[in-house]
């Protein structure tokens, strides 16, 4: 939430998740949403840890490596324009 807010608020990216992209223009309601869909994730998580154990162990990574994925992504994005500013 950190990085996509500096890099929407400095102007050098866009949301390119359209689920997301209608929460940004208030930072309280893109904050709430991330959150809520972390708790959303969580709870899921924990709804089939009951069932397979094995199966919530690996959603829980792919789903840690998606987010990580995004992260970098919107991280180069915002050091390259900081880098073309200088």
């Amino acid at each position: 939430l950190a990085v996509t807010q500096r890099v929407l608020g400095a102007g050098t990216g866009r949301e390119a998740n359209t689920l997301m992209g209608w929460t940004n223009s208030d930072p309280y309601v893109a904050a709430a949403t991330k959150v809520g869909g972390s708790l959303a994730i969580d709870y899921f998580l924990r709804q089939l840890h009951r069932k397979n154990r094995k199966a919530a162990i690996w959603t829980g990574i792919g789903v840690t490596a998606g987010y990580s994925l995004v992260l970098v992504h919107n991280w180069q994005v915002l050091r390259d324009a900081e880098l073309r500013r200088r």
